[in-house]
């Protein structure tokens, strides 16, 4: 069998190539190590699984706590914000959102669970 991974993120395109840079004694190519890592993903365990990727948790609780407290009716700093967290949200789960679509709008209008309910 023979698969074709493409790797968008550059952080993680970086930790790999670190990574491989790190470990070449182990490995005789990056695509040995990119099995292993594969394999590993499946039981969980290899000398090169410990490379983390940020995934923007933190500035999602940041954001979350930014909106929360946004009282001033400034439908700009809503919009901008509201856009910032639909990016990040579509970032981590490693999805494209439209560069039209957000200058356009799309994005501006808060979540429901952060408009106050009357």
């Amino acid at each position: 069998m023979k698969y074709i991974i493409r790797i968008y993120d550059p952080d993680l395109d970086n930790c790999l190539r670190m990574r491989y840079e790190q470990n070449k004694r182990q490995f005789q190519s990056m695509n040995a190590m990119l099995t292993d890592l594969i394999e590993a993903g499946l039981r969980q365990s290899s000398p090169a699984s410990s490379c983390e990727v940020n995934n923007h948790e933190e500035e999602i609780g940041e954001i979350i706590k930014l909106l929360k407290s946004l009282t001033d009716d400034n439908k700009t700093v809503k919009g901008l914000l509201s856009s910032i967290y639909a990016l990040l949200l579509a970032h981590n789960d490693e999805a494209y959102l439209s560069r039209s679509q957000v200058e356009a709008g799309f994005y501006d209008k808060l979540p429901d669970r952060f408009t106050e309910k009357k």
